[in-house]
């Protein structure tokens, strides 16, 4: 059982099931099957799911299963591992990290929609789906189930390289693993992750650089954020969703 290490604002142990080595999966790309991850669920704070999968159909089935095994834990779903959240309302705590072509497949919409409604469009689907929804874009937007939200302006560019929101994904696990609630979780890492996005473009440009140089600033922008004396939420500004709501059209 390998172990990743310094997931989130500080050393963590992070446990993967496997059945084989990972230089083995390399050299031999396909389906690997994974073994049954319940003798490890009261060991972890949090599960992220989502990144690498392929087959929607299957990765439901698989999906629904680890949430059964994962109820008391937060669950972060990236990527196809979202169509859960298309056939029922969650009943634990789930954070889902759509962009907005996924959450125009996920509701049904439009993508131009989703885009210029993005507020109502997180909103309706946090309270629908009884997660925390984290709408990605230019401007992202964190939604509860409770109707509250932020919006966090200082993106950048570059984050839209391949595999960006991987480790975005995996930054809101580490935070939650380290006891955040899923809407505190989401916005350290969206704060992070964009910072660590700056901090790149600084030294190598606004574009070109890849997913995986974003996790090795992740460190020091942790250190940097702790130095400061306003946490990451005040970072975001607090739009009037009760006003938006009015305005827009229901779902």
């Amino acid at each position: 059982m390998p172990r990743v290490r310094r997931s989130g604002p500080g050393a963590r142990d992070a446990r993967v099931a496997r059945d084989r080595p990972a230089r083995d999966a390399r050299r031999r790309p396909g389906p690997t099957r994974l073994r049954e991850p319940g003798p490890i669920a009261a060991h972890v704070a949090a599960v992220v799911v989502g990144p690498g999968l392929c087959d929607e159909r299957g990765s439901t089935a698989f999906v629904r299963r680890l949430l059964r095994l994962f109820r008391e834990r937060t669950v972060v779903l990236d990527s196809i591992a979202m169509s859960v959240a298309a056939m029922q309302a969650f009943d634990q705590p789930v954070l889902l990290t759509p962009h907005a072509g996924e959450m125009a497949h996920l509701c049904g919409l439009p993508k131009e929609v989703v885009t210029q409604e993005a507020l109502h469009v997180a909103c309706e689907a946090a309270i629908r789906w009884n997660a925390c929804v984290v709408l990605k874009g230019a401007s992202t937007v964190i939604a509860t189930p409770q109707g509250r939200a932020w919006r966090f302006d200082g993106g950048s560019i570059g984050l839209a390289t391949s595999g960006s929101g991987d480790v975005l994904a995996g930054l809101m696990g580490g935070f939650a693993a380290r006891g955040l609630p899923p809407e505190q979780a989401a916005a350290w890492a969206v704060v992070v992750h964009a910072m660590a996005g700056r901090k790149l473009g600084r030294r190598v440009g606004p574009l070109g650089y890849l997913a995986r140089e974003l996790a090795g600033e992740v460190p020091a922008v942790v250190r940097q954020i702790g130095r400061c004396a306003a946490p990451p939420l005040q970072k975001f500004t607090t739009p009037d969703v009760d006003r938006m709501r009015s305005a827009s059209t229901s779902l």
